[in-house]
């Protein structure tokens, strides 16, 4: 079952992430799955790396009138993501998966694209640099930099894969609902967390090694429709993919 994250107004739970591909240094693809389990405030965190921060480099997706808004720091230049199709969250139970995307190798102003359940939704067309931000960690949940606006979220199957990531292969990994993991669609993760119980310990990831800190989580009891929890689908982390 995933994990529940609650917002304690100035001090919300959050699982938090040491130093690893969050900065956007080269080409990287996050994938989350959540669904909202109170009603979301505007400035919520959905994730974020350092994103209050107005003097340093860094990223983020928040909630805005229950639906994502991004912002990226470049420097002391703050750019917001364009909304290419709006998409409401609201605490109906279903969960929705929301893919980060950043191409190292795009040119740019096409470089950092966000998908949500296979839709194309936000584009950060006015970024232009990479946000190295590496004396912070990454964190779900709350602001990383002030360790506020949490987000009331239940969370599952967050996972990291490196590597080139196309709109058609966000349309592949949202299944009709039945959600692919990356190894799934035949690529290999380098970071994987089922995100399974509660409490603050240890979340250990099955692929890399990049064990996460739960920080007053409780388990959400609940879990999204994953097409390797089926009959035909199961298949073991790290096993498959390029």
């Amino acid at each position: 079952m995933g994990v529940k994250i609650s917002n304690t107004a100035s001090s919300p739970n959050a699982i938090i992430f040491p130093e690893g591909p969050w900065d956007m240094q080269s080409s990287v693809a996050i994938s989350i799955l959540f669904t909202p389990n109170t009603s979301i405030v505007d400035g919520n965190r959905l994730f974020c790396k350092n994103v209050s921060a107005s003097t340093v480099q860094s990223w983020g997706l928040r909630f805005s009138t229950n639906q994502l808004s991004g912002s990226w720091y470049e420097s002391t230049v703050q750019l917001s993501a364009t909304i290419i199709d709006s998409v409401t969250f609201s605490n109906n139970g279903l969960w929705s998966q929301v893919i980060l995307v950043y191409d190292a190798s795009k040119s740019s102003g096409d470089k950092a694209k966000v998908y949500v359940n296979g839709q194309f939704v936000l584009d950060f067309d006015t970024v232009t640099t990479n946000p190295d931000v590496t004396a912070t960690a990454f964190s779900i949940g709350k602001d990383q930099r002030t360790g506020n606006n949490g987000a009331p979220i239940d969370v599952a199957e967050f996972e990291v894969y490196e590597g080139a990531f196309s709109i058609e292969d966000a349309r592949i990994a949202y299944n009709g609902g039945r959600f692919l993991r990356f190894q799934d669609m035949g690529y290999k993760p380098s970071h994987y967390y089922p995100l399974l119980g509660g409490g603050s310990m240890t979340k250990r990831e099955k692929v890399g090694s990049l064990n996460a800190t739960g920080s007053g989580v409780t388990p959400a009891n609940r879990h999204p429709a994953m097409w390797y929890l089926s009959k035909k689908g199961r298949s073991r982390p790290g096993m498959r993919g390029r």
